[in-house]
């Protein structure tokens, strides 16, 4: 496609003032143009000694008049939702910014209409749990990135046509976040633990507590809690406590079962 030259259409809107000794003109709209005279771009600015800052709404177009892009700028940074379309019209991405940085969901769809992906964003990197589907809709690929750090990929489960799971690397249980280093007895224990939960999968999380060597008498069950939980108690231990976290996960028809455990161990000063 050829894009030719643009022609730049300016429509006062708001006011021509003077900050801090400048040549300042906000709310101005600024339509850029192909050469067959069908509008490419349309947003607000503000003007600082010349120089363009997109502050508002945002268009572009192609050259056959198809809306591309409809957005907002803060300061020339996308903020808040920007949609992106495919040349047929379908909507290709919708995607949230804050301070131009993708910071929440961020849903792709093939022209189809089907989902493609569904990710999810904490200062324009990956955070939680991520998923792409084929272009018929099934699953094709789970993950699950860090939740707080940089970014880091700690589990992922890739899926055949045929909906059956053909690869997968990584420990099931993810992020374990305790609220102190260090404890005595009589202090209060929290654990907010992050577990990969695939796409239909039904999970169980059952807890057994051993304080001094001692197994207790209950079991602390959670059912299909969603991809974290949080554990709390009070340490009665003088020496050690310690969590056995056994995760199950299953499909709703219990066909495919899977068992996993993971063993949490604090010194008890």
């Amino acid at each position: 496609m050829t894009m030719g030259y643009k022609i730049l259409v300016v429509v006062f809107l708001g006011f021509l003032g003077c900050k801090s000794d400048c040549l300042y003109k906000e709310n101005i709209e600024i339509i850029n143009k192909y050469k067959n005279g069908q509008i490419s771009e349309k947003y607000l600015t503000s003007i600082v000694i010349c120089d363009t800052i997109k502050q508002g709404y945002y268009f572009r177009y192609s050259t056959e008049g198809v809306l591309l892009e409809k957005s907002n700028f803060k300061d020339n940074l996308y903020q808040g939702i920007k949609y992106k379309y495919y040349r047929t019209g379908s909507l290709e991405a919708v995607t949230l910014f804050n301070n131009g940085k993708v910071d929440s969901i961020q849903h792709r769809y093939y022209e189809n209409g089907y989902t493609k992906s569904i990710y999810n964003f904490k200062q324009d990197i990956f955070s939680g749990q991520q998923l792409d589907f084929y272009e018929n809709g099934d699953i094709k690929e789970y993950s699950l990135y860090a939740v707080l750090g940089e970014e880091k990929l700690l589990f992922i489960r890739r899926y055949d046509l045929n909906g059956n799971v053909s690869e997968q690397e990584g420990s099931p249980f993810t992020d374990i976040f305790f609220n102190a280093d260090n404890y005595r007895k009589g202090d209060s224990i929290k654990i907010k633990a992050f577990y990969a939960k695939p796409p239909s999968m039904i999970s169980e999380v059952s807890i057994i507590k051993m304080e001094d060597k001692f197994k207790a008498n209950y079991t602390y069950k959670i059912i299909n809690p969603g991809s974290y939980f949080i554990y709390r108690d009070i340490i009665n231990a003088d020496s050690s406590y310690r969590l056995d976290i056994n995760l199950q996960l299953s499909d709703e028809k219990m066909t495919n079962i899977e068992r996993y455990t993971i063993t949490l161990q604090k010194i008890v000063k």
